[in-house]
């Protein structure tokens, strides 16, 4: 009886030895549960070598009227100039790789762990040719898609897995919206959000919760002047003054000081989503799926709610785009690849969530009103599975027709996809991209009344159920395109990679 020892070289090329066991020592190897670990061995290689590296970059697309991106702005008017490239291709690397790609996968080796979550995946993989590893050996995998983001401490070179290392830097509400606070051209797509906490002190969120405050004050009065009490008018004007260093001219009317404050405030790249009811959702730090979300207007109260654990407290998007009287956001997937260079790949088909019930900014105690998360919409008597989303395609034909133009494709969509990349920006020197991993994503979009996109949060694993015609359509072709992505464009670069588009590559 005979076994083969396995050597990985460097290349990625193995050599196959046959080696004499005593039937003593098969036996021992069928104990172990695992009789062919024992005969592996793996060269260790330095995958990454330290080499001087020369980029030429070049601008991949750039747009006609649309200068949102070009200048980041901070509120009150202060400039400062971008100096984040909005979208740049890798034109030339000069840096050694070694360790395997897949382009190096024999069909031997062709071993998949999947979750139960994923059926399309497990489809999509046996249709190729791949065999699902049993219970007795899962780690002999090549290829692993599961829902828990933890890696391995060591990933071996012919190994590829389906998350990224600190990819919670983009997706934990306090890491992102720290990584973006960094990143001054964020403030024209992400709104203004605050972490309180034990580490974090609110003094900051006070502060632009008391000049929300005062500007809301200043556009009810010129809507109408008889909303507004005069001392609360003399108040706001004031601090708003001295915030935006405007000298207080006493002689002058009232009319007169709300103009120049407010031409000053228009100059803030959020004036237009603060609204007039200064309205703040509170978010816990580390949840998702909407758990323990809530709206305020009262500072007091947002105070008393967050005085333990971590925080996030974010401006309201107070003028969304209404579409039969409710309001959606998008779901967008992202898939980001680590093989040779860190790339991102936008699919092009994406769906909106419609919340359940009819916009009504007076009701901010009724989360089905403000929140589109199906997670929380389910639980609604309301709720109807079919009436709560629409394909990206519908979404084309209504801003079509309502609007007598393409406002997506010429508009809505560059914005969106810059997003993306500069959220990406802002956290990749943070992210582990250990080689052979990927991460498809879930961005989720506001859009407001103007067709701006705001991003509202980045989700890993995003949920891949059938829960609606749409979604169901929709899952079944990113699951295999994402393997298109992973399997077939490392071996061609001009594979079909279905509905993905590379957008931007940068440099491991």
């Amino acid at each position: 009886m005979s076994s083969i020892n396995i050597m990985i070289s460097a290349d990625g090329n193995q050599k196959k030895t046959p080696k004499r066991i005593s039937m003593t020592q098969s036996r021992a190897h069928k104990k172990s549960n695992n009789p062919d670990i024992s005969a592996i061995k793996i060269h260790e290689t330095k995958i990454f070598e330290e080499e001087k590296i020369s980029l030429s970059f070049t601008p991949n697309f750039s747009f006609k009227k649309n200068t949102r991106f070009q200048d980041a702005a901070l509120p009150y008017g202060s400039k400062i100039k971008n100096q984040f490239p909005l979208l740049k291709t890798i034109k030339s690397i000069n840096k050694k790789q070694t360790g395997t790609t897949p382009k190096h996968i024999p069909a031997a080796e062709r071993l998949f762990v999947a979750d139960i979550d994923y059926p399309d995946i497990v489809s999509c993989l046996k249709s190729r040719g791949w065999r699902e590893c049993n219970d007795l050996n899962r780690d002999r995998f090549t290829l692993k898609f599961v829902k828990n983001a933890k890696l391995p401490d060591y990933i071996r070179p012919n190994q590829i897995i389906n998350h990224i290392a600190h990819i919670n830097e983009l997706s934990t509400k306090v890491k992102i919206c720290r990584n973006l606070k960094k990143f001054p051209i964020s403030y024209d797509f992400f709104p203004e959000c605050y972490i309180v906490g034990p580490k974090d002190s609110p003094d900051e969120f006070i502060e632009a919760f008391k000049k929300n405050e005062a500007e809301s004050v200043l556009k009810l009065y010129k809507e109408n002047a008889s909303q507004v009490v005069s001392d609360d008018l003399i108040k706001a004007l004031k601090f708003l003054q001295k915030k935006l260093s405007i000298e207080e001219k006493n002689q002058e009317n009232a009319d007169k000081q709300v103009e120049d404050c407010l031409r000053m405030l228009e100059t803030d790249k959020q004036y237009s989503i603060h609204g007039t009811k200064n309205i703040w959702i509170v978010k816990p730090g580390f949840k998702s799926r909407g758990r323990d979300i809530l709206l305020y207007r009262s500072l007091d109260d947002i105070l008393e709610y967050t005085k333990n654990n971590s925080w996030v407290i974010q401006k309201y998007i107070e003028n969304p785009l209404i579409i039969n009287k409710r309001k959606f956001d998008i779901r967008q997937w992202v898939l980001i690849t680590c093989f040779n260079t860190f790339e991102i790949f936008f699919y092009k088909k994406c769906y909106l969530r419609f919340s359940v019930k009819e916009y009504d900014l007076s009701e901010i105690d009724d989360l089905y009103i403000h929140l589109t998360n199906n997670s929380i919409a389910k639980y609604s008597p309301s709720f109807k599975a079919e009436d709560s989303m629409w394909h990206i395609d519908q979404f084309i034909e209504w801003l079509i027709e309502e609007n007598k133009d393409d406002i997506w494709n010429k508009t809505i969509l560059p914005d969106v996809k810059n997003i993306i990349i500069n959220t990406a920006k802002s956290a990749k020197a943070k992210i582990s991209a250990k080689k052979n991993t990927f991460e498809l994503l879930g961005f989720d979009f506001m859009i407001d009344s103007n067709f701006r996109p705001w991003l509202i949060e980045v989700n890993t694993s995003p949920a891949m159920d059938y829960s609606t015609n749409i979604t169901e359509e929709l899952v079944k072709k990113v699951l295999p395109d994402t393997m298109k992505v992973i399997l077939d464009l490392p071996c061609d670069p001009n594979a079909s990679i279905g509905d993905f588009e590379k957008i931007a590559s940068f440099i491991i």
